[in-house]
């Protein structure tokens, strides 16, 4: 039986008026909205986790070079004032030897036989004594004055040697030393490679061949664009502390006891001098021979110490490099990081609906058909220094040098010292390549994160290429 037009019309209605499970579609098209947001925020978290991190361990790297070579630097500064103090000690007992002659021979000019027998016997007894001791005590303090052995060679020229060795082996060590700490800091904290600018002293050798061949598509591109290739023939590291060995003369060891500059060394200066009285005997430890004897350590003991060392007593001072720009460069390292994350082009590109086709450099192809824009890594910078925390100006006489972060980029600061980001980038990038192989087989990875790391080496030294003295303002990290 067919239904009435009157039923029907009356189900419709119904129907209509009825608005029980409506929200149930709206609460559906909600989750739907909210799982939606949930996935992006999801992948947008891993990839800003991911760089994150990333600036972490470039932090870290910096931070920790620098923490090397300011920890060297205090090193140096301290065997500064080692050999500072073995000056003044030599000094020391020589003016207060010739300041004991001379006490000598005043007694003999008071003597006066028979009135003044007090003062012959004294003079007679202080002689021997000094003529027991010069000749018998194989560390006496003639050979201290002429240098013909005792104290000198067997023990102040040998000490002076160790320290000088140890300040000679701290400066030429520092840059492989914090050059390695900024590595494996930066490897600890999660990234593929990292390698710090500038590289230390020595020639790039014996490259592998990946390596070889991401430079040689590097040089292709830079060539077809008229610029400076990277030529690892002539590449020499150059990273070092701004130091150089100093000729001291013996006016140079007497500044050093100006007691408005240096109050320390002032007040070991006579410490040393009331140590030397306390330990004396006789007329040796009179006021006249310590007060002669302050006054001779300095005048004439100084220099002639200073004779004496064979310039193993030159002390490492400041070289600022001639400008305060080429001062920053050197107390300065730039850390480059970089995390390899292939899923950048594949998994989270089609996430994102990014454009599917992937554009070529047509320039160049020695590496790969094609140098291609789909970086599959993050990059990341970071800059630290070394700075003297005394509140003076900064020297090494002073161990108060420590580390500190700062911006990559001062305004002018490569302007000023004629310094391109390029440059640092055509120094590094041996390092880098070979480090970002090491850092894929860390992390076992496979050849293609490899491969694909080298393309993205390359990419950054496109990136680089446009940093010159004048356009890299503003770069922060």
């Amino acid at each position: 039986m067919k239904p009435s037009i009157q039923k029907t019309r009356d189900f419709f209605y119904s129907t209509h008026e009825d608005e029980s499970g409506a929200v149930v579609i709206l609460c559906l098209a909600a989750v739907l909205a909210l799982m939606a947001m949930a996935w992006v925020v999801f992948d947008a978290h891993r990839s800003v986790n991911d760089k994150i991190m990333l600036q972490g361990a470039a932090d870290t790297a910096a931070f920790s070079h620098a923490s090397v070579e300011a920890r060297s630097m205090n090193m140096i500064a301290y065997g500064n004032i080692a050999k500072r103090s073995i000056i003044d000690i030599h000094a020391m007992y020589t003016g207060m030897y010739v300041a004991y002659i001379i006490w000598i021979a005043k007694k003999w000019s008071e003597c006066n036989v028979p009135y003044n027998i007090p003062a012959c016997v004294e003079a007679l007894i202080n002689t021997i004594m000094w003529g027991v001791e010069t000749a018998s005590d194989t560390n006496t303090m003639s050979s201290i004055i002429f240098g013909s052995g005792g104290l000198t060679k067997k023990a102040y020229l040998r000490d002076m040697q160790a320290i000088d060795n140890y300040q000679h082996y701290l400066f030429h060590v520092t840059p492989w030393w914090g050059f390695s700490e900024q590595l494996v800091r930066g490897w600890r904290n999660g990234a593929t490679a990292v390698v710090s600018f500038p590289p230390p002293p020595g020639e790039v050798t014996n490259l592998a061949s990946s390596v070889q061949q991401a430079i040689n598509t590097i040089n292709g591109f830079l060539q077809q664009l008229g610029m400076k290739t990277i030529d690892l023939q002539t590449f020499h590291g150059n990273d070092n502390l701004p130091l150089k060995k100093t000729s001291f003369g013996g006016w140079d060891w007497i500044k050093q006891l100006n007691p408005l500059e240096h109050p320390a060394f002032t007040l070991e200066h006579l410490v040393n001098g009331l140590i030397h009285k306390d330990e004396s005997q006789l007329g040796a430890a009179s006021g006249m021979t310590f007060g002669l004897g302050l006054v001779l350590s300095i005048a004439a003991g100084i220099p002639n110490a200073a004779s004496k060392f064979k310039k193993y007593d030159d002390p490492y001072l400041l070289d600022s490099g001639g400008s305060e720009a080429e001062w920053l460069k050197r107390t300065s390292n730039l850390a480059f990081a970089y995390l390899n994350d292939p899923k950048r082009t594949t998994d989270d590109r089609n996430k994102f609906t990014v454009s599917n086709q992937t554009y070529n450099h047509s320039l160049t192809g020695a590496l790969f058909s094609s140098v291609t824009y789909d970086t599959s890594g993050y990059w990341t910078m970071a800059k630290s220094e070394i700075v003297f925390a005394d509140g003076k100006d900064p020297d090494m006489w002073h161990p108060s040098w420590t580390a500190r972060m700062r911006p990559v980029h001062l305004p002018g600061e490569f302007e000023d010292a004629d310094f391109a980001m390029f440059q640092a980038y055509s120094q590094i990038v041996p390092y880098l390549a070979l480090n970002a192989q090491l850092g894929s087989i860390q992390g076992n990875q496979t050849g293609a994160a490899a491969l694909a790391s080298m393309k993205d080496i390359i990419s950054l030294g496109f990136s680089t290429a446009a940093m010159g003295p004048t356009t890299a303002s503003g770069v922060a990290k």
